[in-house]
């Protein structure tokens, strides 16, 4: 009997290989040793580098848990700054509206789409207007007989009547800023001055327009002339009180946007004013004769039909 160098097992006096640990009894006991702490030390580098391999992710997982959390954070504090801005916008939209109530003529710097936000908001109170009186007239008329069935305004009726009065606007603001231009030999206004300048003039409009939007409730299309005029007569009062503040705006817009004129600024306003009233004389016309077109087209539709059901009946 024998005994391994390696682990001291006993083992057969003939045995060339420790049945144990499988050291080769035929080496040196040194060389024995040495294979055995080989591959002790291989373990021990092949746990350790498991070991750095896992925290190694674990550390990427965290930094990429750190970053998507950073990146939610950020966008948060965006939405927030964008929510603050809106809201300072908004306050300071309604301090220069009313400075501008308080004294139209002041020239105060603000922000240039302001007067383009008070043009879109009249806008929409004059086409809130017309849309209701159109629906009041034609549900009477509906309610007064059964032969025709005249259905409210269309989406589409509604966006070009929005897209016309806008039109009319644009007549207003560009003729006055062309005039104010053209004739001016000094220092020349900038287009969103000139818009900011002239909204300040016609804020007053806006005070007018929503007077309309609720004299538009009144109107009453039952009865007879008289008394459809009669319902008719604050929405006219109103409605020309709102122009004659838009024509002092063209006015006041252009004399003060003037400071060495080439002729007399009397002469640059006329001008301005007669340029207005032919450019809606003539989309009148226009618009005129397309609406009485389309009612004519459905009157005829309507009669047609009429004509087809009492063929059936007879």
């Amino acid at each position: 009997m024998k005994k391994c160098p390696n682990c001291g097992a006993e083992l057969a006096a003939t045995a060339k290989f420790c049945t144990h640990c499988g050291a080769d009894l035929t080496k040196p006991v040194s060389a024995t040793k040495t294979n055995a702490s080989m591959a002790s030390a291989s373990s021990t580098d092949s746990t350790a580098a498991k070991s750095a391999t896992v925290e190694s992710q674990a550390t990427s997982a965290q930094d990429s848990a750190t970053s998507t959390a950073s990146s939610q954070a950020a966008a948060q504090g965006n939405n927030g700054d964008q929510v603050q801005q809106l809201q300072s916008s908004a306050k300071n939209y309604f301090s220069w509206l009313l400075n501008s109530w308080k004294n139209p003529t002041a020239t105060e710097p603000g922000e240039s789409y302001f007067g383009y936000i008070s043009f879109v908001i009249e806008a929409l109170l004059i086409m809130a207007t017309g849309i209701t009186i159109a629906n009041r007239i034609l549900a009477v008329f509906n309610n007064s007989q059964s032969v025709f069935n005249a259905n409210k305004l269309s989406f589409l009726t509604d966006l070009k009547l929005l897209l016309v009065i806008l039109l009319g606007m644009v007549f207003y603001i560009g003729i006055g800023f062309a005039v104010s231009a053209l004739g001016n030999r000094g220092t020349k206004i900038g287009f969103s001055a000139y818009v900011s300048r002239f909204a300040r003039l016609t804020n007053y409009a806006m005070i007018v327009n929503v007077l309309l939007f609720f004299s538009a409730f009144m109107v009453n299309a039952a009865g007879n002339i008289l008394v459809v005029l009669g319902t008719f007569s604050p929405v006219i009062a109103i409605f020309s009180l709102g122009c004659l503040v838009w024509q002092l705006g063209l006015i006041l817009s252009v004399t003060m946007s003037i400071d060495q004129p080439i002729i007399s600024k009397a002469y640059l306003v006329l001008i301005a004013v007669v340029i207005v009233s032919i450019l809606f004389y003539i989309s009148m016309r226009i618009i005129g004769q397309d609406v009485g077109a389309g009612m004519l087209s459905h009157a005829m539709t309507q009669l047609s039909g009429l004509i087809d059901s009492l063929g059936q009946q007879y």
